[in-house]
């Protein structure tokens, strides 16, 4: 479990968009998702999920995972250190929380491209979340 960190998307930014996936995925994602088995019938939920190309899958990923595990004990917020759940829309506070955590996302390049003022995913953000 623990607590991870995810993008608060601009208005219009698809997530496929920010993850560099094909035209249509996140369509495709979501056409599948609706199908997703309930309860608790393990075989049905793993053929729902073999079902997915590696683009699709990757959606999935981001959307459970994030970036990845983020300890909000790390970040402080007016000296204070915030909780278990919640969000940064300040664009200075969380471009700093991202670039503490960059090498360890995988972000790095990004992140750095940002900083420089260059082009890069990191202008489709609004902010971040965790929980």
């Amino acid at each position: 479990m623990g607590v991870r960190l995810y993008p608060i998307l601009k208005e219009g930014v698809t997530t496929e968009q920010f993850l560099g996936l094909p035209k249509g995925t996140e369509a495709r994602f979501n056409a599948h998702e609706a199908n997703r088995p309930q309860g608790n019938d393990f075989i049905a939920y793993e053929a729902w999920h073999r079902r997915m190309d590696e683009d699709m899958a990757a959606i999935n990923a981001f959307n459970l995972y994030g970036w990845g595990k983020f300890r909000p004990c790390d970040y402080q917020k007016d000296g204070e250190y915030v909780s278990c759940g919640g969000k940064e829309l300040d664009r200075k506070l969380w471009f700093m929380t991202l670039r503490m955590n960059a090498h360890k996302f995988g972000i790095g390049s990004e992140v750095w491209k940002a900083f420089n003022n260059e082009p890069s995913n990191i202008d489709m953000l609004d902010g971040v979340s965790w929980g």
